[in-house]
């Protein structure tokens, strides 16, 4: 709120100069001082505006991951809610998968260990740890190819694709 009085006492200050300042020249440089005061206040405001409003929506989502079944319905759906990691899999006597995806109809083309999720403070991260059948991430119309050891930040609307035929949607 200061930033916004602030740009506004700048453009204020802009006019008072071409009313009270004498000379051109000086007049001129008054007005880019000032103008350019205001121009980077207001974009500063703007940029902050723009991190709070970010920062919400990933506070917000994602909340569940969901199993998508024909015609993209439903399946079964895994709340994120109280959880920091989990693992994507299927049955496994070495690890705990809890998106354990043994009863899919794909179940023979997903690893046991086929992917990590893990929550920081900037959001859901997915990590690819398949080693034969891998996975992508579609967003926005556009596949993502998920490399082992380098985790990418999950959006809401985002879908997890498994070996090219399981898909997992991020809700």
């Amino acid at each position: 709120m200061l930033d916004a009085v602030i740009a506004a006492a700048s453009i204020m200050c802009v006019i008072l100069t071409w009313i009270y300042v004498e000379g051109f020249y000086l007049q001129i440089a008054l007005t880019v001082v000032w103008t350019f005061s205001a121009i980077g206040i207001i974009g500063r405001e703007i940029s902050c505006w723009r991190k709070r409003r970010k920062k919400k929506e990933t506070a917000t989502c994602p909340q569940v991951i969901c199993l998508l079944g024909e015609n993209d319905k439903t399946i079964q759906s895994w709340p994120l809610e109280g959880q920091t990691g989990l693992l994507i899999g299927k049955e496994n006597p070495d690890y705990t998968c809890l998106i354990d995806l043994t009863g899919s109809s794909y179940s023979d083309y997903i690893d046991p260990i086929h992917m990590s999720l893990n929550y920081t403070n900037a959001g859901w991260w997915a990590q690819d740890l398949s080693t034969r059948g891998g996975s992508a991430i579609w967003r926005d119309g556009k596949e993502i190819f998920l490399v082992p050891g380098h985790p990418v930040l999950l959006q809401c609307g985002d879908l997890l694709e498994l070996s090219r035929s399981v898909r997992l949607a991020v809700r």
